[in-house]
């Protein structure tokens, strides 16, 4: 009867766990001073500075450090990325700030969030792959996705899924709703001040097509 009882549990479904791959993230922000360059390696005895730099005032997301450096992404309002590390004693953490509505941009992708109905908010999502190379622009290989739907923010936090093709407008359903079905889409959005961090499955979209990423606010 254990033996059954086992192989009873090995072969049940597993329900899908709203795992937060975004939770190990901090905003940092860079003291009054010089420029800081940032290091794309720092293995070694001497990391050598790059020659991109971020100055006083600018805000980062950082996810981890190594020794005297914090390993940070910068994003620009029109969506330009630069992820590398910086040196720690430059940056200060501080505490986000709220507020999710506005457009949010990254690299082939964008995120906008609105008042939606009954207290909900209205994400809406559209991403591509490919549209950033012209060859094939030309030969209409461009791959693309999208979402919307309305959806309540807990905290910090958004996670839902959406049936593929579903309404604008359509009431999110839970992350973990029907975990046997691999293409459902699944989203997860955590905001940390003047970025939207992103973690979706994979099946948003078109192959290769993904809203996971570093968002920059554009706009309210």
């Amino acid at each position: 009867m254990a033996l059954l009882a086992a192989m009873l549990l090995l072969t049940a479904p597993v329900a899908v766990q709203p795992a937060d791959p975004l939770a190990d993230a901090w905003l940092v922000q860079v003291k009054p001073g010089a420029k800081l360059y940032f290091f794309d390696a720092v293995e070694g005895a001497k990391p050598r500075a790059s020659r991109a730099y971020v100055v006083t005032g600018d805000l980062l997301v950082a996810n981890g450090t190594h020794g005297g450096f914090t390993s940070v992404t910068f994003v620009s309002p029109t969506g330009k990325t630069r992820s590398g590390w910086l040196q720690s004693a430059g940056l200060a953490r501080i505490a986000p700030g709220t507020g999710w509505q506005g457009v949010w941009k990254a690299w082939e992708s964008e995120i906008e969030v609105a008042a939606g109905r009954g207290g909900t908010l209205h994400v809406a999502g559209s991403a591509t792959w490919g549209a950033s190379d012209p060859q094939r622009v030309a030969i209409g290989a461009v791959h693309v996705g999208e979402f919307a739907v309305d959806v309540k923010a807990s905290g910090d936090r958004i996670a839902f899924s959406v049936d593929e093709g579903a309404e604008s407008g359509t009431a999110a359903r839970s992350f973990e709703d029907a975990p046997d079905e691999t293409y459902r889409c699944r989203v997860q959005l955590r905001l940390l001040g003047p970025y939207l961090l992103a973690n979706d499955n994979g099946a948003c979209g078109g192959a290769n097509v993904t809203f996971t990423g570093t968002y920059r606010l554009s706009r309210r």
